[in-house]
């Protein structure tokens, strides 16, 4: 459930949190995200989130079927590439 307490949302002091989607290239975000800690990325999320209004979207209902979209692109990944070894490529 994501808790909506905007005390939360202020407690941060992740620049993370105060980054949009423009300020920052993709190497920029995967080196900003990969020293966050689960809580801060749950508080920069729920700020951008917050942001964008996008709560009256994020209903349980709204949010699986987005989940089912996402892993069946995924899977048709898979999908013909017969038995694929353990693990993610070039481990």
């Amino acid at each position: 459930m994501i808790n909506t307490n905007e005390n939360n949302l202020n407690q941060t002091d992740s620049s993370a949190a105060e980054c949009t989607s423009s300020d920052v290239t993709r190497q920029d975000e995967d080196a900003l995200f990969s020293n966050m800690t689960f809580e801060e990325l749950r508080q920069a999320n729920e700020k951008f989130i917050k942001e964008r209004n996008w709560h009256q979207f994020h209903s349980p209902r709204n949010v699986l079927f987005a989940m089912v979209g996402e892993v069946g692109e995924l899977a048709e990944i898979f999908q013909w590439k017969g038995e694929v070894s353990e693990g993610l490529p070039g481990e």
